[in-house]
């Protein structure tokens, strides 16, 4: 920028009307010549301003171009892939936001020697949460906190280490919201609120699972919840056995399925993650081979409607195999179910679509029929007790991952 005049030539042309005051001494002035541009008296006194002005505008600049470059920093850096944190980072409760269900923020819990432990997929960086040695041990996960809820009365906050004694159960089911907790007591079934205070009886008799508890029994709403009605649960044709739906908000009940022949047996409910299917085992009482009672999987819609039969096991010789334990994926699309039998075809786990009935074997390892399979929260990974260890499987690949001396397992919710 160039400077001003005022720099260049600090000299001030005398206006004519002061040349006629100076007389004889005043030089005759050339009309003709050219005269130097008048240069305004108040020049100088916008000089500093002006600088001031140069200088303040030139930092805005800078200022700008710099707050620019840092946005494009933040641009850039965001477009790169987050990692993943590893299951050894999700013990450290400041990596395991309850709000995400990503894979990467939930553990593997299951039984062992010590008691009742948390770890990676791996089985590594074990962390024992209770060191109770009970074979019928049970528990769940609240799903909006990081606390676990067990058979051994005991409420436990993983983050702060806080124990707190509740109502005695077993096969505890936490409601989807966190807000309320459904377990097998002394004299019947009930709920609790999610502290342990407030417990209700549902029924006098009833059962919603054996075992670690996987099966899911309430409804997304968390109102609402499925049990089965026991009557003293044996293979005699005098048993009837009924699914039934009860709602927390009215304390009422409702019939959902009952085998109105008496025929058979009717075992471990699950309701679907959207809550809209009910998938069990049951056995029918084939006549002359009353002896050789084969269980089924069976869904039927929430409200009683479209009973199907998924399995025909009888037509594949499949009698009396110990077959149980069915669950659904997370997608609702899909049934998953053990088996104790090593003569079975269908020995280990395997998945079954709802849609085209078709089975697919994904694991051999001899599966604990008594308890479940379980899902983790993303619905890439499932896995099983196999008598001694758990086996996780990879829905994706297909792949398997063993951890030895384990027992009943369940995911973090």
């Amino acid at each position: 920028m160039e400077k001003s005049n005022d720099l260049n030539n600090p000299g001030i042309d005398i206006p004519q009307s002061q040349q006629a005051q100076t007389g004889s001494l005043q030089q005759p002035v050339n009309e003709t010549s050219p005269r130097p541009p008048i240069q305004p008296q108040s020049s100088k006194k916008w000089l500093i301003p002006g600088l001031i002005g140069l200088i303040v505008l030139s930092l805005s600049f800078a200022v700008y171009f710099a707050y620019q470059n840092i946005q494009l920093k933040k641009q850039s850096s965001s477009i790169q892939p987050t990692p993943t944190p590893s299951f050894s980072q999700a013990l450290s409760p400041a990596n395991n936001p309850v709000s995400k269900p990503e894979l990467s923020n939930k553990l593997i819990s299951y039984t062992t020697n010590e008691g009742l432990v948390v770890s990676d997929i791996d089985g590594n960086n074990k962390k024992v949460v209770f060191t109770v040695k009970d074979p019928y041990f049970s528990w769940d996960w609240n799903p909006k906190a990081n606390e676990v809820v067990a058979s051994n009365a005991i409420l436990k906050n993983l983050d702060t280490g806080i124990e707190k004694k509740v109502p005695a159960g077993r096969c505890h089911n936490w409601s989807p919201d966190g807000s309320k907790i459904a377990y097998e007591g002394g004299g019947g079934l009930f709920y609790m609120n999610s502290d342990g205070t407030n417990p209700v009886k549902i029924t006098d008799e009833g059962s919603l699972c054996g075992g670690s508890n996987s099966v899911f029994h309430w409804l997304p709403d968390s109102k609402s919840l499925i049990y089965l009605t026991n009557n003293g649960a044996t293979y005699t044709n005098e048993v009837v056995h009924s699914i039934m739906k009860y709602d927390t908000s009215n304390r009422s009940t409702t019939k959902i399925y009952q085998d109105e022949k008496g025929s058979g047996q009717i075992r471990t409910p699950s309701i679907s993650p959207d809550g809209t299917k009910v998938v069990f085992m049951m056995s029918v009482d084939r006549g002359n081979n009353s002896n050789q009672l084969t269980e089924n999987v069976y869904i039927i819609n929430i409200d009683g409607s479209g009973l199907t039969q998924l399995t025909n096991l009888e037509a594949e010789g499949e009698y009396g195999q110990g077959i149980g334990m069915p669950i659904f994926s997370t997608d609702s699309k899909s049934i998953f179910f053990v088996s104790n039998s090593t003569i079975s075809k269908y020995q280990g786990l395997t998945m079954l679509d709802i849609q085209t009935k078709t089975i697919t074997r994904l694991a051999n390892e001899t599966a604990n029929a008594y308890s479940p399979a379980t899902i983790s929260p993303d619905g890439k990974y499932v896995a099983y007790d196999a008598f001694g260890k758990v086996v996780v499987v990879n829905l994706e690949t297909k792949n398997k991952t063993l951890i030895n001396n384990a027992g009943f397992v369940l995911w973090q919710k």
